[in-house]
Parts: C-alpha cells; sequence; structure tokens
C-alpha cells in the first residue's frame, strides 16, 4: 500500500525531471583533469536541470588544430539501467564545436596540443543530454550516464571518464545531521568575508519532491540553486553576500506525521477527505467546502477557502529540520541569527510554510515558491500566525501540478482579507524561455511547465515594482 502509494505521488509531482541521487564518487564539484585518454564531462545546470553541454578529452598524443573538426566526432551516450551502466551506446550527440584546450578546457590559441575540447547542443526537451536516469523518488538509484568519443581520422577511441565537473556546484560543502532515528545530508556555501565587523545572513532552500534522498549534491543539481552564490543575487545582502544552507530529506518534506488505516505516514498532497467529498458530492448534489470565485487578470479561479476548522498538517522532518538549522548557525559564528530566511519549491514550499507555522520566531523572512500546502489544511490560526510573517509568493497559473486555487493563491486571498502587510504575489500566465534560445516543433518559443516558477526565481527576475525579491529577503530581520 505504501509503496503504490508513494509511486503515485511521483507521478503526480514529477518535478522537475530529475530523480536521481549524484553518485558522489564521480561526481565532482571542484575542478578536476582527465588523465591519459580519458574524458572530463561537464554539466551544467539550465533553466530545466542539468544536462551535458562539454567534455574535456586528453587523446594522449599531441593533435594538430588544423586536424579538429566537429564533424569528424561520434559522441555516443551510455545509458543507466538499475543504477549500473550498459556497455551499448543508446543515443548521439550533436557536437557544436571542437578545440585545443588546456586541462581545464580553456582554449588555446597553439597549433597542436593533448586536450580536445568539445561542445555539445543541448535543449529542454532533449533527455540524451541528462546525465541522470529519472526513477519515481521511492526508488532512486545511483548513477551517471556516460560517453563514448570517436574519431577515426584521429584514430580516437576513448569511453573511460575520470569524473564530472560541475562548475555551479564550486565551493559547496556537504555533510549529514543526525538527531535520534534522522539522519538529514545537507549541502551549504558561505561566502567570502569582506567585512568581519558585519555577519552573514543565511538563506535556507528546501528542495522539490523529486530530490529526496541521502546525498547533499542532489538539490544543488536539480535547478539552479547555484545561482544565489553570483554576485547579482549576493550583491544585494551587502559587503559580505548571503550564506546558503540546503538540506535534504530522505523522503519528501511531504510525509506527515498524520497516519492512514494501515499506519503509514501520508503525503501531504494526498487530502484522504477529498475522495469522501468527491463521492458526497455525486451522491447527495452538495458542497462539503465552500468556494468564492475570483477573478484574477483574464483568468478566473476558485479559491478555497475552508468551511470549518481543518487539521494542519506538519512534516515529520519538521523538528530535526529546526534543529539542523540552529546547529547550523551555532557552528558558524559568522551567521547573523537575526536575518535567516527560508524558501523552497513545491513540496519545499510546502515544508517553508510549515516551518514559519512552527517556529516563526527563527525566521525573517520566507518565499515560497509553487508550494503545495494546501489552503484546506491552514487553519484562521494558522492565517494569523502567517500574517505576520514577511512572505513572498511565487507561483504560474498555469500550474498543473499545484493548481494555485487550492494552494497559494486562496491562502494569499486570506490573508489579504485580515490586512497581512509585508505580503507579495508573483504570480506568472506562464514560464516561458525568455531568452529566445530553445524552440518547440512548432518553432513557438520553448514554454516550460508552469509549476516551474523556480525559473525565474534563480533567474533573478522576480520583481514587484521595481523590488527585486532579493533586495526584499536583506530587508527583513527579526524583531
Amino acid at each position: 500500500m505504501k509503496q503504490k502509494l508513494l509511486s503515485f505521488i511521483a507521478a503526480l509531482f514529477s518535478l522537475p525531471l530529475f530523480a536521481l541521487s549524484v553518485d558522489s564518487s564521480s561526481f565532482f564539484h571542484e575542478p578536476i583533469t582527465p588523465s591519459r585518454e580519458r574524458y572530463v564531462m561537464y554539466v551544467n545546470i539550465y533553466d530545466w536541470g542539468p544536462a551535458v553541454d562539454f567534455a574535456v578529452v586528453n587523446v594522449g598524443l599531441p593533435v594538430a588544430v588544423s586536424d579538429l573538426h566537429r564533424e569528424d566526432f561520434e559522441v555516443g551516450v551510455f545509458g543507466m539501467s538499475a543504477g549500473k551502466k550498459i556497455d551499448i551506446v543508446t543515443g548521439y550527440r550533436e557536437v557544436t564545436d571542437v578545440f585545443l584546450c588546456d586541462e581545464n578546457g580553456s582554449k588555446l590559441s597553439e597549433e597542436k596540443g593533448q586536450y580536445i575540447a568539445l561542445c555539445m547542443s543541448v535543449h529542454p526537451d532533449d533527455s540524451i543530454s541528462n546525465p541522470f536516469v529519472s526513477f519515481p523518488a521511492s526508488i532512486l538509484k545511483k548513477g551517471i550516464k556516460t560517453l563514448r568519443v570517436r574519431n577515426s581520422a584521429l584514430s580516437i577511441d576513448i569511453a573511460k571518464i575520470d569524473g564530472v565537473n560541475c562548475p555551479l556546484l564550486s565551493g559547496f560543502s556537504e555533510d549529514c545531521f543526525e538527531k535520534d532515528e534522522y539522519a538529514m545530508h545537507y549541502a551549504s556555501w558561505i561566502p567570502e568575508i569582506k567585512d568581519s565587523a558585519q555577519k552573514v545572513p543565511l538563506i535556507v532552500w528546501l528542495h522539490g519532491i523529486s530530490e529526496g534522498g541521502e546525498d547533499g549534491l542532489a538539490p544543488l543539481v536539480a535547478c539552479r540553486v547555484g545561482e544565489l552564490t553570483k554576485k547579482e543575487v549576493q550583491s544585494s545582502f551587502g559587503e559580505n553576500g548571503v550564506a546558503l544552507l540546503v538540506p535534504q530529506a530522505k523522503t519528501s518534506w511531504l510525509e506527515s506525521t498524520t497516519k492512514d488505516v494501515f499506519g503509514n505516514n501520508i503525503w501531504v498532497p494526498v487530502d484522504i477527505e477529498e475522495p469522501v467529498k468527491s463521492l458526497s458530492k455525486k451522491l447527495a448534489g452538495k458542497l462539503t467546502q465552500l468556494f468564492d470565485r475570483i477573478s484574477v487578470d483574464s483568468g478566473q479561479f476558485e479559491a478555497e477557502f475552508p468551511e470549518k476548522e481543518p487539521t494542519a498538517t506538519v512534516s515529520i522532518y519538521t523538528e530535526v529540520l529546526k534543529d539542523l538549522i540552529v546547529n547550523y548557525i551555532a557552528e558558524h559564528s559568522e551567521i547573523d541569527e537575526n536575518r535567516i530566511y527560508i524558501g523552497g519549491f513545491s513540496a519545499g514550499g510546502y515544508m517553508t510554510v510549515n516551518m514559519i507555522l512552527r517556529y516563526p520566531e527563527l525566521f525573517a523572512a520566507a518565499f515560497p515558491v509553487s508550494e503545495v500546502y494546501p489552503n484546506s489544511k491552514l487553519t484562521k490560526g494558522d492565517i494569523e500566525e502567517l500574517s505576520k510573517m514577511p512572505l513572498w509568493f511565487v507561483h504560474s497559473k498555469d500550474d498543473g501540478v499545484a493548481k494555485i486555487e487550492k494552494y497559494d493563491f486562496a491562502t494569499v486571498r486570506r490573508l489579504e482579507d485580515i490586512g497581512a502587510q509585508n505580503l507579495h504575489y508573483t504570480l506568472y500566465n506562464c514560464i516561458v524561455d525568455v531568452d529566445g534560445l530553445y524552440f518547440d516543433e512548432d518553432e513557438n518559443v520553448w514554454q516550460y511547465s508552469g509549476h516551474d516558477a523556480h525559473i525565474p526565481l534563480f533567474r533573478g527576475e522576480v520583481y514587484e515594482e521595481g523590488l527585486s525579491i532579493f533586495d526584499w529577503l536583506a530587508s527583513n530581520r527579526r524583531k
């Protein structure tokens, strides 16, 4: 029963298209160099997730730049099955450029060299460029798809990999916090302290449903969390910038303390009352929920308001996550305990709301993205508590996974109705490739899933009347 439930949840919330723990033994966030007749694969994180777009190959003997032609190179991809490499090529990559480089991939002007850089095309709909194999969250396996580089004109046939470089992970460290029966893995990043007289604020970022497990790197490669280390974001928080803490739930933040009739923990989006409500509507034709129809721009949405006082949901990871945050602050004296900000995507958005309800004294502000805390589970007291916290919600109207009328849209309306002051809500019509680099088969600009509102967040595009979400975060301090 529990296995079926987990599989159902994973299928319903396939966010984003990455659901594989990273094998840390071969995935490095510190630069490595390929040895003779081996290669190093580079993973960069795009709006849609991880993709291999670059490789540095050590061919062993000097080759002339005049002999390098991209059409002569064949780059095959070895697949994975149950965490093990399949020794047959399952697809081929398009090589867009090739040049001589140094051991770190930087282009050289010399006429000969033993390191070759291969640039490969990527696309949001091109799964072959994703180095990871996707599985439902309940059966995560470790493993990375690898390459076979061939060039018959140069007698090159190399299929051995020395590792993977991921530049966006540079500077992150990994650790594990243990509390009672829980072991919570996490990644963290501390900026360079330029002014020792000033303490550093901390952003706690909570991953989506697909990145649960026991490897702190997974949440970092699923979406562009590493962009928060860039100057564009760091400058919002003063000379020292802002530190990052990225915890990882073993299963999902959505696993609650509430038990079903079989004694299993219920996952939050599975509302056991809903089948009863649906049956009631069919048999008696009566509504068991009170709906208030609301117009948002050009779209009509039904915001769900509880008719009776609901029972709030509590994640099984609530206490251990709180203890991890408190312990991390205690171990890092440079952290400003009055400027702790918490945000998260989807299931992580649920957990963000969950945490500020249970420990409002710990946080200075919160920013849930595509959050899935059911509005029907928020009590009147919960809404009153949330109204005291500086909040900035981010979502898209076309989210087919977490329909806004059941989640933050209805919640924001309730917060507005009781006069919440420091409240922001960025609601997109849809999420598209704003750079115009990717198109669908009809030559339309690529449109991402409406659930992926983390894309504009990490691109630094969330604004309200000229105020960026990161400038807003930086302006909040715990009272």
